[in-house]
């Protein structure tokens, strides 16, 4: 099997500050004391916003990433079709990048098929305790930012579900085709994509991802012991396009001595990403430029590091 050595692994800088929380909110461990991947990544997952408007006039404000959000007057209706009339809060979170994508265990995969995206986002309402519905025949405008590859031919809506059959991820999106279905054009402006949805929850404007695979291994190096295969998060995005896909389930393939074999993967450019949790630290390693040929071997060393600053990296590979 040929050995290929690409070397583009972006060292990445210890940061050993503490983490601030909110009062009430569990503490984000510090370097040296992550016990799972789920509160490492807590320290660099996307975060969402609330706002309040008046149901009964509507109203339009940014999330955290720059969408833009519109709801009419009157859009709202409860569990039990009554409508929703005075303040309501609209809590909503993005994914509009791969960073977001990762740390937010939100992956681009359906069914762990491939997706291209041009943003996700989660949109909740409510008034008090009670969740809120958006009302028969009722849309909301959403516009998103365009990133690498966003505003390419051929998106469409996609519903999310609760998921925790791929590692790494849970949602799986879907094509809508239920009763909720999401309804209106994608239209391209130029710097934004505008969606019409006409029900809340999880919701991504993508397409599914093509392309001829070759079978190829990956070694995760830098650590001496053998790490399981339960311990080691593997991803791999798609250069220049927006994607996150999880090695753990998607490419098939078998596991050992710290090796995915026969791996499949994709014909095009794209960057390997492995995080590992070792020892109470967090490790990770990116390798770049890698487009995948049929008997190739390709190494990810993994250093030391944060999901902070990790999640940094991911993000200015594009």
């Amino acid at each position: 099997m040929k050995n290929l050595k690409i070397p583009t692994l972006l060292l990445l800088s210890l940061s050993t500050s503490f983490i601030a929380c909110k009062k009430g909110e569990n503490p984000i461990p510090s370097p040296g004391s992550y016990t799972s991947f789920s509160n490492a990544y807590a320290e660099a997952a996307p975060k969402s916003k609330t706002v309040t408007i008046n149901a009964n006039a509507g109203g339009t404000f940014y999330g955290n990433s720059g969408t833009r959000y519109v709801f009419p007057a009157n859009a709202f209706q409860t569990g039990t079709g009554a409508l929703v009339s005075g303040n309501v809060d609209i809590e909503v979170l993005e994914c509009t990048n791969e960073g977001d994508m990762i740390f937010g265990e939100m992956l681009t995969m359906s069914n762990d098929q491939i997706l291209i995206s041009g943003g996700e986002f989660n949109v909740k309402a409510t008034q008090g305790t009670t969740s809120l519905y958006m009302r028969s025949g009722m849309n909301y405008e959403v516009h998103l930012p365009t990133n690498k590859g966003a505003a390419t031919a051929g998106m469409t809506y996609f519903r999310g579900y609760s998921s925790t059959t791929t590692p790494g991820s849970n949602v799986n999106w879907l094509i809508s085709m239920d009763t909720l279905g999401l309804t209106g054009p994608i239209v391209y402006n130029g710097d934004t994509i505008t969606l019409n949805p006409d029900s809340l929850g999880f919701t991504n404007c993508d397409k599914y991802g093509s392309g001829d695979k070759a079978l190829v291994d990956v070694k995760i190096d830098g650590i001496s012991d053998t790490l399981a295969k339960g311990s080691i998060r593997a991803y791999y995005i798609l250069d220049g396009l927006m994607s996150a896909i999880s090695y753990n389930t998607a490419y098939g393939g078998t596991y050992s001595n710290s090796t995915f074999k026969s791996v499949n993967m994709v014909k095009l450019k794209a960057h390997i990403i492995v995080c590992t949790i070792y020892n109470g630290y967090f490790y990770g390693g990116i390798l770049s430029n890698v487009t995948a040929s049929n008997g190739s071997a390709y190494t990810v060393t993994i250093a030391k590091t944060t999901p902070t600053a990790f999640k940094a990296a991911i993000n200015a590979l594009n």
